[in-house]
């Protein structure tokens, strides 16, 4: 059994990408990813972030609280993809941006006792960045205990996986021009930049007039059948497609623009939501 050898490699099917060794009561795993250290650390420790990512793959997170400090807390729920709840309480120790974080796993009340403390280290790399995660527990008993019921190496490389596909989906993000803008407890959005090849009259027109509005809104395989302009400046919009629409309103005396989602006109769909 891999728990039981030291420093015995463990391979994974899955994820070949990450590397996974154990040892007498630690479990080491490490990866490089193709992005810069202060991003990979700010991903572990933006409330927003580590929630697109962490876990198994299957699972889902819910992040209570952060405070990425030393004596802070981090209150989070792992939803498995069998409907089970796994509560966690995490404490940091050490916290050297972006360099390193010591962090103890404490489990909830109600939950199995399983104790960690995990120390996580981002070194760079020719701009790339090597995450090295070392889980210590406090005997060898445990730790065979958490491989052999909760998969905990296939399990750390999925977690890992997720976070390179993470950080992928940023890099594109950043390469469309596109940034995510928010902190926990406020609302958040995104910024879209691009540079058109038009003096700024004519990009402003094509924004405003109901015409030509009408000729690019939406993505594309979208239609605009109506368009109107109102007396009190608000443009009423309508995309259709597959019979879903999306209702807008624009203001023009200020920078609050109202809208419904495709994304929110279908789930009420689903949910029977009027």
């Amino acid at each position: 059994m891999a728990a039981r050898d030291a420093g015995n490699s463990v391979a994974s099917s899955m994820d070949n990408a990450t590397s996974a060794r154990t040892t007498e009561r630690e479990i080491i795993l490490e990866r490089i990813f193709d992005a810069p250290r202060e991003l990979v650390f700010e991903a572990w420790t933006d409330p927003q972030r580590i929630g697109q990512w962490w876990g198994p793959r299957g699972f889902t997170t819910t992040v209570y609280g952060m405070d990425v400090r030393p004596g802070g807390e981090w209150a989070l729920t792992m939803h498995g993809p069998d409907g089970r709840d796994y509560k966690n309480r995490i404490v940091y120790i050490e916290v050297v941006k972006p360099e390193r974080l010591v962090y103890q796993h404490e489990p909830e009340k109600d939950c199995e006792p399983v104790h960690s403390e995990v120390t996580v280290t981002f070194a760079e790399q020719e701009g790339k960045t090597k995450v090295t995660l070392r889980m210590l527990f406090p005997s060898a008993a445990a730790l065979a205990h958490i491989i052999e019921k909760y998969h905990a190496v296939e399990g750390g490389q999925q977690t890992l996986a997720r976070l390179g596909e993470h950080l992928e989906g940023m890099r594109r993000l950043e390469t469309a021009g596109v940034r995510l803008f928010g902190k926990e407890g406020e609302q958040g959005g995104l910024e879209i930049i691009r540079l058109f090849d038009a003096p700024p009259q004519v990009v402003f027109d094509a924004w405003t007039s109901p015409e030509r509005l009408a000729r690019w809104w939406g993505p594309k395989g979208f239609t605009l059948p109506t368009c109107t302009r109102r007396r009190n400046k608000h443009f009423l919009v309508q995309s259709a497609h597959n019979q879903y629409y999306s209702h807008m309103r624009w203001v023009y005396n200020g920078t609050v623009f109202e809208f419904k989602s495709m994304m929110e006109f279908a789930q009420e769909k689903i949910h029977g939501k009027k």
